[in-house]
């Protein structure tokens, strides 16, 4: 049996936007916009999502770059991650890292910001595969790990 094409694609985009979840996003709980837009007053195309472990994520723009911060269900600010540039890393950042590996290639850096912390989250292809390093602005690493 033969279906008409005009039945074929109507099933096909019904089966599309029932199936389609928005990317995970959400609204989240008033107490939760009304902290974020305190701390990101410039805050531009926001996405909320549900991460594991309870945490709400917001996904946004500010200032041309891009972030995103986590809070707990309690709305307590957990980390604003900032996705930056190689050359925004700071120079103790790339003195290590050169130090401990050699002729790696930055993939990806972010900055990490927390309560109690300002660090700077390196992704880096090695020679021998990749690495994920974890440091203060002074080149002290706090993580590394071999992937």
């Amino acid at each position: 049996m033969n279906a008409p094409p005009n039945l074929i694609i109507c099933c096909v985009l019904l089966t599309t936007a029932c199936g389609y979840t928005g990317g995970n996003h959400l609204t989240p709980p008033t107490a939760a916009q009304s902290a974020f837009a305190q701390r990101f007053r410039n805050a531009q195309g926001v996405k909320w999502k549900e991460e594991e472990g309870s945490v709400l994520e917001a996904e946004f723009v500010q200032d041309g770059n891009n972030y995103s911060a986590n809070y707990s269900m309690d709305v307590t600010w957990k980390v604003t991650e900032q996705t930056i540039a190689e050359k925004e890393l700071p120079e103790a950042v790339h003195a290590i890292m050169g130090a401990r590996h050699l002729g790696a290639v930055i993939k990806k850096a972010e900055r990490e910001i927390t309560p109690d912390a300002d660090l700077y989250e390196v992704e880096l292809r090695t020679h021998s595969g990749k690495v994920e390093m974890m440091l203060t602005a002074e080149g002290v690493v706090i993580q590394e790990i071999a992937k």
